[in-house]
């Protein structure tokens, strides 16, 4: 990445191929991402493309399906915003995506998708009127069925001098709707910012968020069901202490009258909806930085519960500590995932684990280096040191030990 007179480029891509261990199948996975940005006069304009692709298998120990399975998206998203950069106008993003999934003999499914977001602000009875739009389009392909689905939402939120807000969100998709009003209060200080939000929601998944990318210890989101939440609210608090500390707690609630979610069944994952769930969430993190050092911690809790019990596989706590030490040139860092309180369709506990990472870097020259760095760093990096079992899904597993060794060019800190 780097800037070029006044355009701005960025590239990142790898690939991990993971041989076959201990019973289980291999597993491939590709991503990359291509960006170029500009800003000709008061205006700006970004372009992003990318690519993910993850295969596993072929082996019946996968226990997801018994052939390999291969699945993927492509996608593109244009970035602009129009007027002073320092001014809240216009702006948005149009993006497309294609998704497919092979899963052998149970078939394959693939969808295209159209995305328009838009956001913008003006002023009405001498307040800010912040307005916020979505639409899309799905064409989606199935074994058993070519679908085809529109979805819109539009948010305007009136705001005051004191930090209250209050609007209205509709939103329409499949056959669903929702008018509800927004109400919300921000109060921001020096060093603590306060919010207490009321935004009621028609959701539905983002194909990015289906387990070919399994980024999250969560449910899948395949599916083209949407999820209802007519009641949703969020309180939450921040603190910052001068630039060695910070401190945020958050917790948020929903009654979800329609929730998609998976389960599994005959060794297949299969999409089911509950009539009604209820959602609460809360996370609190903290950072802090004496000296040389830099801490960090992040906890979540969660609970999803339908009429018949609590979801499967969804993890109820989560835990990431990390940390730093700079000594001069010389960087030594790691983290460490904690996942606990899932269960199966029957209700048992399933997979709780740590997982840790390290990793060390060292800067050599600064000067004389090509493309306009500043560094020249050489790295090394271990992930999952202790080769936890980090099995997310059943019979989909994680990584085991992985070494990594490279060097960056880097432009600054």
């Amino acid at each position: 990445g780097g800037l070029f007179h006044d355009l701005h480029y960025q590239a990142a891509g790898h690939q991990t191929f993971a041989e076959p261990r201990n019973g289980l199948p291999r597993s491939e996975r590709t991503d990359w991402e291509l960006g170029l940005g500009a800003t000709p006069g008061d205006h700006s304009l970004g372009v992003v493309a990318e690519f993910n692709r993850r295969e596993e298998g072929p082996a019946g120990a996968l226990g997801l399906v018994p052939d390999a399975v291969s699945a993927g998206w492509t996608g593109a998203r244009a970035d602009f915003a129009l007027g002073d950069p320092e001014v809240p106008g216009f702006a948005g993003a149009v993006s497309w995506v294609r998704g497919d999934l092979d899963a052998g003999r149970l078939g394959s499914w693939t969808t295209d998708q159209l995305w328009l977001h838009t956001r913008g602000e003006a002023a009405a009875m001498d307040r800010p009127l912040a307005v916020e739009a979505t639409a899309g389009w799905i064409d989606y392909h199935e074994p058993r069925a070519d679908r085809q689905r529109t979805y819109v939402d539009l948010k305007t939120t009136l705001h005051s001098d004191r930090g209250w807000f209050a609007g209205l969100r509709a939103s329409a998709y499949d056959r669903q709707a929702l008018i509800m009003p927004v109400l919300g209060m921000e109060h921001q200080t020096e060093d603590i910012r306060l919010w207490a939000i009321s935004d009621p929601t028609l959701t539905i998944p983002a194909f990015r968020s289906v387990f070919v990318v399994n980024g999250d210890w969560n449910v899948p989101d395949w599916g083209l069901g949407g999820v209802r939440r007519p009641l949703h609210l969020e309180l939450g608090a921040a603190w910052e202490l001068g630039e060695s500390a910070a401190f945020q707690v958050s917790t948020e609630g929903a009654r979800i009258s329609q929730l998609r979610t998976w389960t599994r069944d005959a060794q297949v994952f299969r999409e089911v909806a509950a009539a009604k769930a209820t959602e609460v969430r809360t996370r609190a993190a903290a950072s802090w930085r004496p000296g040389p050092l830099d801490l960090g911690v992040d906890a979540l809790w969660q609970r999803v519960r339908t009429d018949g019990g609590r979801v499967p596989y969804l993890a109820a706590h989560t835990l990431r500590v990390s940390g730093a030490y700079r000594l001069g040139r010389l960087t030594l860092g790691g983290t460490g995932n904690r996942v606990s309180g899932r269960i199966t369709e029957a209700g048992a506990a399933y997979g709780d684990f740590w997982r840790w990472d390290a990793d060390l870097a060292y800067r050599l020259g600064s000067s004389g280096l090509p493309l306009g760095a500043r560094w020249l760093e050489v790295n090394l990096r271990v992930e999952n040191l202790f080769d936890a079992a980090d099995v997310r899904w059943p019979g989909v597993p994680g990584y085991g030990r992985g070494v990594y060794a490279g060097i960056r060019l880097a432009e600054s800190d």
